[in-house]
């Protein structure tokens, strides 16, 4: 991230003191079969489009709430194949005062706790929906977090 001159890195970053995660919860999830609806099923693989969105709350003074938004679309051959919508939360605690430090901790580091949870529940929900299951890539919240492809949204953390 750049805070004027100074780039923020995992270097300048260095570890947190305390990071620990309270819960973690699906807060809304949908899926839709469009080929079912229109009977239409076929064996090729549709092209996926995803779009990840961060939502960070302070809840108290230590914990915070992350929120990883994961909008997932199969097309095929223009006509929507099946859609996924995923709100995935965690609640944390952070003791940490820096707020560059705590900010990273929930952009970078909470992110990367959650994913694989993330990444079991649209494998088995594309599975469980008839269609070979969707194993997503790694992703790099780190690099996002400093090229800010993610849109991020911030409640209470200035």
């Amino acid at each position: 991230m750049n805070t004027g001159t100074k780039t923020v890195s995992a270097k300048t970053i260095g570890t947190l003191s305390s990071i620990k995660i309270l819960s973690q919860f699906i807060k809304d999830l949908s899926f839709e079969n469009f080929s079912a609806q229109k009977h239409i099923f076929s064996s090729s693989k549709p092209e996926i489009k995803i779009d990840i969105k961060i939502n960070t709350k302070k809840i108290t003074s230590d914990v915070f709430e992350v929120s990883l938004l994961f909008f997932i679309e199969a097309v095929q051959e223009t006509k929507k194949v099946f859609l996924i919508e995923l709100n995935y939360g965690c609640l944390v605690t952070i003791l940490e005062t820096e707020k560059e430090k705590t900010r990273y901790a929930l952009m970078v580091q909470c992110p990367n706790l959650m994913y694989p949870f993330i990444r079991k529940i649209i494998y088995d929900l594309s599975r469980d929906g008839g269609f070979a299951p969707l194993n997503l890539d790694q992703i790099d919240f780190e690099n996002l977090y400093q090229s800010k492809d993610i849109t991020a949204k911030e409640k209470g953390l200035h």
